[in-house]
């Protein structure tokens, strides 16, 4: 029984791990139960543990997984209701290591049935000796993971100089990692930064919080947060990185007319709202390059206006400022001119009061590109238009402004690789935004000093 009991968590282990093992290679000539749970049914990792304990005990073990809920009375009770309804063995990913020795002894209890413990391990082996009939199935620590994932660090911090944006030689790392609570949890977070120092390399690091394993909480580090702007934070809404709520967004809408363009419209919608926002992230000001002609002077000067603008109405809510996406050209086959209603948001007719339902930015860039320039392809054209629209002083001027007025700058200028762009050179794709809500969470992440 005990060989086999282990043979099979084996079997559950290797299927999740390598997908390498099936229930076929351990059969018995009886089904008898086994009772199975798992710490948290929304640990994606750990749901699929318990899945793969499912299929390799077919035709094994009769077995059905209780989701701990992350509570260890909540799982004792499981215990509690498995032993009694006659499983031949208990195994269980718990809750609350400490809580290994009180389920050990509910198995002894109930006629020493064999309790395996997996996934979190129960770092007091007394605890395991203290009963013949207790085992364990974990790793070895989480080392092994911990050091592939810094050689990756490692090697593209050596092959991309570029990286250390402020010449101080240091890696600025914020790590976002799994449940605090988890045995391999911390280590592997240890183990990541020792190994990276290792190799020579100098660490700031930023900050350390933890997104339990789960997609959804990690989206939730941006709960509280509103991206307000033109159609460049629309885009946040439409890839699906951040829900309606959280986008306040108006095609065209520039600092340069505020009021005409619909941007005091939309700090309006906030300022009302039932709670302000903990964080105003700005992503504004591809309309004010592309089609008001102003200088980068002019253009941060009526951005550090509506900053004291949104200051003045949310005292307590911290403002972060998105730098203007590159353009990497405004064609794709030449066509200078483009279609102005090409690129639409899908929602734009059903909600056409809805300031967050606009057209792409394709259409501004579409008419500055008309009336400004020649429509042919030939290269002194295409050359202006690509003078006109450099974004470069514009951010520059928008960093020396965060700085004075004391609001936090999100530098996204990196992200000029042919990948984050659509064919016209002009328009982001998903993985644009999903980079950039990467270096909105870093910059959220950090103390909100200005240095």
């Amino acid at each position: 029984m005990k060989k086999k009991l282990l043979s099979v968590l084996m079997a559950a282990v290797m299927v999740a791990g390598v997908g390498g093992v099936g229930a076929a290679q351990v059969k018995a000539d009886d089904e008898k139960i086994l009772g199975a749970g798992i710490y948290s049914a929304s640990d994606n990792f750990n749901s699929y543990i318990g899945k793969a304990i499912t299929n390799a005990c077919d035709g094994i073990f009769k077995t059905n997984i209780e989701d701990g809920q992350n509570d260890q009375s909540t799982q004792n009770n499981q215990v509690d209701t498995m032993l009694a309804k006659g499983a031949s063995a208990v195994a269980v990913s718990v809750c609350d290591v400490t809580a290994a020795p009180t389920l050990i002894q509910k198995c002894k209890d109930a006629g020493n049935v064999p309790i395996i413990f997996f996934n979190k391990e129960i770092t007091d082996y007394d605890v395991i000796n203290s009963y013949e009939n207790a085992y364990q199935v974990t790793s070895t620590g989480g080392d092994y993971g911990a050091s592939i994932q810094a050689q990756m660090v490692i090697d593209y911090w050596k092959e991309h100089p570029e990286m250390d944006k402020n010449g101080d030689g240091k890696l600025q790392l914020v790590y976002l990692m799994g449940d605090p609570g988890h045995t391999a949890s911390q280590p592997r977070c240890d183990y990541l930064k020792s190994t990276i120092e290792d190799a020579g390399i100098e660490i700031d690091l930023l900050a350390e919080d933890t997104g339990m394993w789960v997609t959804a909480t990690a989206k939730e580090k941006m709960d509280g947060c509103i991206v307000l702007g033109d159609s460049t934070a629309l885009g946040f809404r439409q890839n699906d990185i951040l829900s309606k709520s959280q986008v306040k967004s108006k095609d065209g809408a520039t600092v340069s007319d505020a009021e005409g363009s619909g941007l005091n419209e939309l700090l309006t919608a906030v300022t009302e709202a039932e709670t302000a926002p903990q964080k105003l992230i700005l992503c504004i000001g591809r309309g004010d390059v592309a089609v008001s002609g102003e200088t980068a002077d002019a253009f941060a000067a009526n951005y550090k206006s509506f900053v004291e603008q949104v200051k003045a109405a949310l005292p307590d809510t911290k403002v972060y400022v998105c730098s203007i996406p590159a353009y990497l050209s405004l064609t794709s086959t030449g066509d200078a001119t483009g279609s102005a209603d090409s690129d639409t948001d899908s929602d734009s007719d059903s909600d056409a009061k809805d300031t967050t339902d606009n057209s792409d930015f394709k259409s501004s860039t579409d008419s500055k590109s008309n009336s400004d320039s020649d429509t042919s392809s030939d290269d002194s054209s295409l050359s202006k238009m690509s003078t006109a629209l450099d974004v470069t002083s514009y951010n520059e001027a928008l960093k020396a402004l965060c700085k004075e007025e004391k609001v936090k700058y999100v530098d996204t200028t990196d992200l000029t690789d042919a990948s984050y762009y659509g064919e016209d050179g002009s328009t982001m794709t998903k993985a644009y935004y999903e980079a950039c809500i990467n270096k909105i969470l870093e910059a959220a992440f950090r103390n909100y000093v200005i240095q």
